[in-house]
């Protein structure tokens, strides 16, 4: 097992055993919400519900989680008594419900997550001093991104050529030395109207030079390829800071870059999740051609 997994695991086990058991409040609310129907809504004041739902319908799942992060800004041993509760459904591990309740359970305070991170190597920037009333970072992707340490963008540019070399850019920066010294430049196919054709990525770094293909979805970047050569790169020049695809649910992208070993043991211990780079272009693509169809539909019933 690698160095940054193991300690990422054994401060999380830490962790663990300092935290207080459940209320007496919790077991009380379980039987509560297990007497009720499992495709009930839930109940007034609370955040379980909907279990029969939870992974199969999307609305279902993301309000209860947005229920769930709210309850945890106002008063968080509450939202740490509903976690418990929806973790004991079983909830789909690809999730960011899932992400949420065990982020709560693992850490009843924010400070003890605050403290984890710091402890478990995360490379991390200054919090934003900024009062906040809405909203406030839960989980370690929360904290990243908040902290400018991910950086979002919509998968689809709207636009040919695509300008991969200024998101190559963008990444490279936000890695900082010895990345943020690259060189990146893009040659676009000759053919616009011919998807066959690919992208060609290059950069230098060093007196190293990079030249690879990138596959060519018309005003949609190929993320996989650009993160890709990122990785390789910082490989090659001794790195230990990799590109990560960050699970979004749409067509736009987030990119964390962090420590490999930190992030594998995060990944292990189930306090972050991570997603394949092309998964947000798919849904956007699929979101376009579900969309395109109903507008056939209805003009052939017109």
């Amino acid at each position: 097992m690698h160095a940054g997994i193991l300690v990422a695991l054994t401060l999380l086990t830490m962790a663990a055993c300092k935290q207080a058991p459940p209320p007496a409040e919790t077991s009380a609310a379980k039987t509560a919400v297990a007497a009720t129907p499992a495709d009930a809504p839930p109940a007034a004041g609370r955040c379980a519900g909907w279990r029969a739902r939870l992974g199969k319908d999307p609305e279902k799942t993301q309000s209860v989680e947005t229920c769930l992060r709210k309850m945890a800004l106002r008063d968080r041993v509450a939202a740490v008594a509903e976690a418990r509760i929806l973790l004991d459904w079983k909830l789909p591990p690809d999730s960011g419900l899932q992400l949420v309740a065990v982020t709560l359970q693992r850490f009843p305070e924010a400070a003890a997550l605050e403290t984890f991170m710091q402890e478990t190597g995360l490379q991390l920037k200054a919090a934003p001093t900024e009062a906040r009333e809405s909203w406030a970072p839960l989980t370690i992707a929360d904290h990243l991104a908040e902290r400018g340490q991910v950086l979002g963008f919509d998968v689809e540019t709207g636009m040919f050529p695509n300008a991969h070399e200024g998101l190559m850019g963008e990444l490279a920066q936000l890695a900082g030395p010895p990345m943020s010294w690259a060189k990146f430049s893009e040659v676009p196919p000759g053919d616009p109207d011919d998807t066959s054709l690919p992208y060609r990525l290059r950069a230098r770094l060093g007196i190293k030079n990079y030249d690879v293909a990138a596959r060519n979805f018309g005003d949609w970047y190929d993320v996989a390829s650009v993160l890709d050569l990122l990785n390789l790169m910082s490989e090659d020049a001794g790195s230990q800071a990799r590109f990560f695809s960050l699970p979004t649910g749409d067509q736009t992208a987030q990119v964390l870059v962090a420590d490999r070993q930190v992030i594998a043991g995060l990944v292990e211990s189930g306090l972050l999740q991570l997603q394949a780079p092309d998964r947000s272009r798919e849904a956007g693509q699929a979101y376009e051609a579900e969309a395109l169809g109903k507008f056939r539909q209805e003009i052939r019933a017109q």
